[in-house]
């Protein structure tokens, strides 16, 4: 197996390509779990947050928070939803954990 090109932001099928695999069978599959395993670089997040993020991350965490109006349309909550719902990015990245309270909710 050659190595993995340490290229930044590569996505795991970059490094797949860049590495000769073995034929199928169990050498193929922990070749390719060792390319998923591999240390990814560190992407860099902002610096410069706007409380957005953590606000939102307070607001979801409250008791009812998800079945509130209020909180659905004032504090954002409903945004993060549609760009979700609509296969679009959200602008800052959330834990799994926010995004999961945000999508209980129907609209």
């Amino acid at each position: 197996m050659t190595s993995i090109n340490d290229a930044t932001g590569s996505s795991f099928e970059e490094h797949l390509q860049a590495t000769t695999m073995p034929p199928p069978g169990p050498d193929h599959f922990n070749a390719r779990r060792a390319v998923w395993c591999k240390a990814r670089p560190d992407r860099t997040q902002p610096t410069d947050t706007t409380g957005q993020r953590e606000r939102l991350e307070a607001v979801l965490n409250q008791e009812g928070a998800v079945e509130s109006d209020d909180v659905w349309e004032v504090q954002g909550v409903k945004q993060a939803w549609s760009r979700i719902m609509d296969g679009r990015r959200l602008r800052q990245r959330l834990p799994l954990r926010v995004v999961v309270r945000a999508l209980t909710r129907d609209a």
